[in-house]
C-alpha cells in the first residue's frame, strides 16, 4: 500500500523574507502592546490640564514623526500624597517597524513668570521598539530629588525633541529622524507638592578630635542632624572658610553613608593638615551643605553660615612639615614654639611629632634651601611617601627617629656635613638615599626589611659605621643591603653588620674602603669579596678583615663559672651581654663533654642568669656555651673553660636526730640530779 503524503502547492510556501516580515510584525505587536498599555494617567488631581495639539513644519514623510499631541503631569507612585516625578506624554506616528529607538529631550526650568533658571539639561528614554501606527510615549522630565534641588515652584520649557534610530547592523551609528525646537511649555508645579527624601533639622555642632592622645587635634569634626524620609545611601558635602576670609580659600569635606529612616547624625571630618594650611586663628564658617542621593543627584542644598568654636592652627597636629629657606624655618619654629635659634651651639630642634596614616603622595618632613643648624629627633613617621626629605641643606642631625612603612625613609639630595644616627628605619623601598651628598656620617642605625638598606649616587667621603642592615626574610634579587652607586668614591664602610639580604653589598665605584664588617654569608676565607654587579661577581673590592661576630653585640662574657671544680648541687651561670643598638636580647645555653656535641640546656632566657641543677648530672668535665640573639636575628656566642662537675658526697649519719635528742635529755637530767 502506498503512503500518500499531503503536499502544499508551491504558491502556499512562504518565502524566507515573508517569514521574517511576519516575525517582525509579531515583535512589533508585542512592543506596541507594551507601550500602548502605558496609558495616559488620570489628571483628576492636576486641575484638569488639557492636552495641547501643536502643528509642525516637519513632513509626514519621515519614518516617524510627532502627532503634535503633548500632555504633562506629576505622578505619585508610592501613595504618600506627594509627587515622585513630572512626566511628559506625547504622540508619535511610526510608518514602519522600529526595533531600537531612543527619545532625547532638552528642557529648561522656568520660574512662574517664565524666567529661565540655570542651564538646560537633557533627559533620555530608550524604547525597545515600535510597530506601525500611533503611540503615546512617556518620558520622566525630572524626579522629586531634582525638583527640590532646583529650589522653587517651576514649569519646564521643552526646547528640543529628538527621536533617534540605531542602525540594526551598526549599533554605534545613530541619526535623528525627527527634531524640532521650542515645542511645548508645561504647567506650573509647586515645590511643596513633591516628595522630600531628606530634611535638615538645622542642628549643627563642631568639636576637635585627638586620635593619638598627644594633646593636639587630628581632625575638626562638624556634625549635622538630618531627618531621613526614605532610607538609603546618601552623600553629604560641606564647605568651610575662615571667619575673616569668607571669600578666600575654602575646605571641602564629604561623607557617604547608608542612613536609616528617621533622625541621623552625619559627621564630616577635616584633617589637621588642611586646617593648619588654612592658617586658622578664630572661628570657621560652614558656608554650604549639599546632600545627594545614590545617583549623585543633589536633593538638598543650604547655606547655613554656621560659625564654629574658635580654633588656632597650633591646636591641630602637624601632618606635614614643609620649610623652604631660612625665613620659613624661623617662622615655623616660632609658630610651634620650638627650641633653638639655628646656631651651632643652639640649633633648631624639630622633635616629638607623630605623623602617620597619610597617603603615599606626601612628604612628612621636607626641608630645603637652608643653611642654619637644625636637628630632627625623636619623631614617629609612618605610612607616607618619604618620611624625611632634605634638599640643599647642611649642618643637620637626624637622630632617634622611628620610620616605618614609608616608600622612602630618609632622602638626602645635595646635603653636606650631616649626621644620621640611632634611627630605626624599617620596611621601605629604600631606607637611606644619598644623592650628591658628601661628608656625611651614617652611624648606629637599625635598617630592617628594606628592599635597599642604604643607597648612594655621586656621593663622596661619607662614613657608614656600626649600622645593622638586615633585609627582608623572603628575599628577591632586588634586596641589597648597601649599594655604593656610580661616581661615589672615598666612602668608609666600617663595623657594619649585614644579614638576610639577597646581596649584602655592591660597590659600583672605586676607592671605597670596607673594613671590619660582619657578613652573615662570609666563607672561611680571611677576606670578604664585595660584588661590583648584581650577579655577585667581584674583582673590585674586599673587606680584608671581616668581623667574625656582629659588631653591635657586646658579649656574652662569662662571669661564672670561671672554670675548675664545681662541688655544689647547683652551678650558677652568670654572664654579661649588651646590644649597642638597643635591640631586645634572648639567650640559649648549651653544654658539652669532651666526647659529645653540644646539647641544648635551656632556651628563651631574657635574664643573664641561670641555675643549672647538677644533682642528676654525670660527674665529669663540661663546657658551657651561651648564644645571644637580638630581635633582628643576629647572634653571638661565648664558650666557657672546662669545669669539673663532682656530685658532693653527704657524710653518713651515725645517730639519728631523734636518738640524739633523747641522749641529750638523759645527760642533762643526770647532771641536774648530781647538782641537787
Amino acid at each position: 500500500m502506498k503512503d500518500h503524503k499531503k503536499t502544499l502547492p508551491i504558491k502556499a510556501k512562504l518565502p524566507l523574507f515573508s517569514l521574517l516580515l511576519v516575525l517582525m510584525l509579531i515583535q512589533g505587536a508585542i512592543n506596541i502592546n507594551l507601550v500602548q498599555n502605558n496609558t495616559v494617567p488620570s489628571n483628576a488631581d492636576l486641575d484638569n490640564p488639557t492636552i495641547k495639539n501643536l502643528s509642525f513644519k516637519t513632513s509626514e514623510s519621515h519614518p516617524v514623526y510627532c502627532t503634535g499631541n503633548f500632555f504633562d503631569m506629576a505622578e505619585d507612585l508610592d501613595g504618600d500624597n506627594l509627587y515622585d516625578h513630572v512626566v511628559l506624554i506625547f504622540g508619535i506616528n511610526a510608518t514602519q517597524i522600529f526595533l531600537n529607538l531612543s527619545v532625547v529631550i532638552t528642557i529648561q526650568p522656568l520660574m512662574v513668570n517664565q524666567t529661565p533658571i540655570g542651564e538646560k539639561f537633557v533627559v533620555t528614554e530608550n524604547y525597545v521598539g515600535l510597530a506601525i501606527g500611533i503611540h503615546n510615549l512617556r518620558i520622566s522630565l525630572v524626579n522629586a530629588s531634582r525638583f527640590h534641588n532646583l529650589g522653587q515652584d517651576l514649569m519646564f520649557n521643552i526646547h528640543k525633541l529628538r527621536i533617534i534610530r540605531y542602525h540594526e547592523l551598526m549599533s554605534s551609528y545613530a541619526y535623528a529622524v525627527f527634531t524640532d525646537d521650542d515645542l511645548y511649555t508645561t504647567q506650573i508645579y509647586l515645590k511643596s507638592n513633591f516628595e522630600i527624601f531628606v530634611r535638615f533639622t538645622g542642628q549643627i555642632w563642631d568639636r576637635g578630635e585627638d586620635d593619638d592622645f598627644n594633646w593636639r587635634y587630628d581632625y575638626l569634626v562638624v556634625e549635622i542632624e538630618v531627618d531621613i524620609i526614605q532610607a538609603g545611601k546618601y552623600s553629604v558635602e560641606m564647605n568651610l572658610v575662615t571667619e575673616s576670609s569668607i571669600s578666600g580659600k575654602k575646605l571641602t569635606g564629604s561623607n557617604q553613608s547608608s542612613l536609616k529612616k528617621g533622625l541621623n547624625i552625619i559627621s564630616i571630618r577635616f584633617a589637621a593638615e588642611s586646617l593648619r594650611e588654612l592658617k586658622i586663628n578664630g572661628s570657621l564658617v560652614v558656608t554650604n551643605i549639599i546632600i545627594s542621593d545614590n545617583t549623585d543627584v543633589i536633593i538638598f542644598q543650604t547655606n547655613p553660615n554656621f560659625i564654629t568654636q574658635k580654633y588656632s592652627d597650633s591646636d591641630f597636629d602637624i601632618h606635614l612639615i614643609r620649610i623652604n629657606g631660612n625665613n620659613e624655618f624661623t617662622l615655623f619654629v616660632n609658630a610651634e614654639r620650638l627650641r633653638g635659634v639655628g646656631s651651632p651651639l643652639d640649633p633648631y630642634i624639630i622633635s616629638g611629632f607623630n605623623i602617620m596614616k597619610l597617603s603615599s603622595q606626601n612628604y612628612f618632613i621636607h626641608i630645603k634651601n637652608v643653611d642654619v643648624f637644625f636637628q630632627i629627633t625623636n619623631n614617629f613617621l609612618h605610612n607616607g611617601k618619604t618620611a624625611i626629605f632634605l634638599e640643599n641643606v647642611s649642618y643637620c642631625l637626624l637622630a632617634n627617629n622611628n620610620l616605618n612603612n614609608n616608600k622612602l625613609g630618609i632622602s638626602l639630595i645635595n646635603v653636606n656635613e650631616c649626621v644620621i644616627r640611632d634611627n630605626s628605619i624599617i620596611n621601605h623601598d629604600t631606607g637611606i638615599s644619598l644623592i650628591y651628598a658628601d661628608n656625611n656620617v651614617i652611624k648606629s642605625n637599625t635598617l630592617d626589611k628594606n628592599t635597599r638598606g642604604i643607597k648612594t649616587l655621586r656621593s663622596n667621603n661619607n662614613v657608614i659605621v656600626n649600622n645593622s642592615i638586615s633585609g627582608k626574610r623572603k628575599q628577591t634579587i632586588e634586596d641589597i643591603g648597601l649599594v655604593i652607586g656610580t661616581s661615589s668614591e672615598y666612602n668608609l664602610i666600617l663595623h657594619n653588620d649585614f644579614q638576610n639580604n639577597y646581596i649584602n653589598a655592591i660597590d659600583l665605584s672605586l676607592n671605597n674602603v670596607f673594613e671590619s664588617n660582619f657578613w652573615n654569608d662570609s666563607t672561611d676565607e680571611d677576606y670578604y669579596r664585595i660584588p661590583d654587579d648584581i650577579s655577585g661577581v667581584s674583582t673590585n673590592n674586599y673587606d680584608r678583615i671581616p668581623s667574625k661576630m656582629p659588631n653591635h653585640m657586646i658579649g656574652p662574657k662569662f662571669i661564672s663559672p670561671s672554670g675548675g671544680a664545681c662541688l655544689d648541687s647547683v652551678v650558677k651561670i652568670i654572664w654579661l651581654a649588651y646590644d649597642t643598638l638597643d635591640h631586645a636580647l634572648t639567650y640559649e645555653i648549651y653544654i658539652s663533654t669532651k666526647n659529645n656535641s653540644w646539647s641544648l640546656l635551656t632556651t628563651g632566657l631574657t635574664l643573664n642568669y641561670f641555675e643549672w641543677d647538677v644533682r642528676n648530672v654525670t660527674d665529669g668535665q663540661y663546657k658551657i656555651k651561651i648564644v645571644v640573639y637580638d630581635s633582628l636575628g643576629f647572634s653571638s656566642w661565648e664558650i666557657s673553660d672546662w669545669i669539673t662537675i663532682q656530685t658532693p658526697i653527704n657524710p653518713t649519719n651515725i645517730v639519728s636526730p631523734f636518738i640524739g635528742m633523747i641522749i641529750l635529755i638523759i645527760v642533762c637530767s643526770s647532771l641536774l640530779i648530781k647538782t641537787t
